[in-house]
């Protein structure tokens, strides 16, 4: 048989001088074998001393519930603040930290508008920032300020002041992406088309990379470069490219029957994956050249539906394919590499 260690490491290994069997903290150093609530847990491992141990989601070492971490030691939302009238303070889309202020957006029951309001985090004080357009399309923290797009596709700034809250002079109907100190965008001219903006929130900071698109979606940053999808007058969406953080985009490949959307695309491997419909549903890889975007799988039933939805693992990329049930495939990012695994206890769930 294969070794697994010293009989000292298989009996007792945390080194406390106490075997397994009788040990009440098997992970932690404890000769003592202290258990003040008489659990059976010891108290250098029990829920409420400070340390995140074996099987423990989080321990804060106090008993306050919904402050982040639950005295059973699981996570939990933190109750930020309650305000009166707002439709049950429902909130719409995420909450931004801003450093010591934290922004969020509410339903106006008069308006039915989805309207920025601001917390304190030190005081708790928490006022409406009036003047505040609703939440359209996106919101992205850049530099602890918060840009949003209201209803009209213009860009508001807020920097958790009332006087900090305003309209910029930018128009942006897309979302907003932050990467390398920067905000990515895309904006609509009924003249003009759809253009690609780098901006740091002000037309004066702001530059066209890509302008004269008709339907610009999937904005993503790949190893430092930003990817996107155009689909011109002929039909099958574009892959264009953006080297660094300034320079003008440059056409990749032709990738046909992307489906829309707005999100930006899975990566994993060092690659971008995108969705297509080729005859029958596929995935298409991009390493952000020619040569090395093509399809990746391909259905080969009207009933088989692969999804770029799925997770990096060990060097290989996971998914999954819909084919009355779920199966699970992995890929290494190559043709050869990319095949099904058989999990021997059937169908499996999706990401």
């Amino acid at each position: 048989a294969a070794a697994c260690g010293t009989p000292t490491q298989r009996i007792d290994p945390d080194q406390d001088d106490v075997p397994n069997l009788t040990d009440n903290c098997l992970v932690v150093a404890n000769p003592g074998q202290e258990d003040s609530d008489a659990d059976g847990i010891g108290d250098a491992c029990s829920c409420g001393n400070g340390v995140v141990d074996l099987g423990e989601q989080c321990d804060d070492g106090n008993a306050v519930t919904l402050d982040g971490c639950e005295p059973s030691c699981v996570t939990s939302c933190q109750l930020l603040v309650e305000v009166d009238g707002m439709d049950d303070n429902t909130v719409f889309g995420p909450v931004f930290d801003l450093g010591e202020k934290t922004i969020f957006f509410l339903l106006d029951p008069e308006t039915g508008e989805r309207r920025p309001w601001v917390v304190d985090g030190a005081t708790g004080a928490t006022e409406p920032l009036l003047g505040g357009a609703e939440l359209s399309a996106d919101a992205a923290v850049l530099n602890g300020v918060l840009f949003w797009n209201d209803s009209a596709g213009y860009v508001w700034r807020a920097d958790g002041t009332l006087g900090g809250t305003e309209m910029t002079d930018l128009q942006a109907g897309g979302r907003l992406l932050v990467h390398d100190g920067s905000i990515y965008t895309v904006r609509y001219s009924p003249a003009e088309g759809a253009s690609v903006v780098r901006t740091d929130g002000t037309a004066a900071g702001s530059e066209d990379l890509f302008t004269g698109g008709t339907s610009v979606e999937y904005l993503t940053i790949l190893q430092d470069d930003l990817l996107f999808l155009d689909t011109p007058a002929s039909g099958d969406r574009q892959l264009w490219r953006s080297a660094g953080a300034v320079a003008p985009a440059e056409f990749v490949a032709t990738v046909p029957g992307v489906t829309e959307s707005y999100v930006p695309l899975p990566t994993a491997l060092g690659l971008a994956f995108i969705p297509s419909t080729v005859g029958l549903p596929g995935i298409f890889r991009t390493d952000g050249t020619a040569a090395g975007t093509f399809n990746l799988y391909q259905a080969t039933a009207k009933n088989e539906y692969p999804s770029v939805n799925g997770v990096e693992f060990d060097g290989r990329f996971y998914f999954s394919v819909v084919q009355d049930g779920f199966e699970l495939y992995r890929t290494d990012g190559t043709l050869g590499g990319t095949e099904p695994i058989d999990l021997g206890f059937g169908e499996v769930g999706a990401f």
